[in-house]
């Protein structure tokens, strides 16, 4: 027999189960994405694209992508199209005027966590759908996509 109380163990185990499997760019998070933003899974509460979803949207209008990598690590090779910053000095004059955009935040690797203070800046600018990419440029070069600038051009 399914309890209430049942029920809530069953449903905060699936739950906790889920966040497990899908943290910072998990087996479970990168098998299951799409190009759709809104299947974007949420890591530490931050919307969460892979490399992939990323690249899919990355001539979409109003979609902006980031690295916060410092700018020697920019040199040697970076996301497409993708603008340096630093979220130390992150302002809103590096930033679309459109506060609707969405904008994606990146650094080296899941270890790092420069891109969720990135988007921690944006949102204090009050941009709507700042979010991050949590994998890195680790991670986008592990997927084998295109970088540019630096020996991958």
């Amino acid at each position: 027999m399914h309890t209430p109380m049942n029920l809530t163990i069953r449903l905060a185990a699936a739950t906790a189960l889920a966040l497990t499997l899908t943290a910072c760019g998990g087996a479970t998070a990168t098998a299951t994405a799409t190009s759709d933003d809104a299947t974007a899974p949420m890591v530490a509460g931050y919307k969460n694209f892979s490399p992939a979803q990323v690249q899919a949207k990355l001539t979409e209008p109003g979609f902006h992508v980031y690295d916060v990598n410092s700018p020697e690590r920019y040199a040697k090779g970076h996301v497409p199209g993708a603008k340096n910053a630093s979220y130390k000095t992150l302002s809103a004059d590096q930033l679309p005027t459109d506060k609707n955009a969405t904008l994606v935040f990146y650094c080296g690797s899941t270890k790092c966590k420069a891109c969720h203070k990135a988007a921690d800046v944006a949102k204090e600018l009050g941009y709507t759908n700042a979010s991050i990419m949590a994998a890195g440029i680790k991670g986008w070069e592990d997927a084998g996509l295109a970088i540019e600038g630096g020996a991958g051009s």
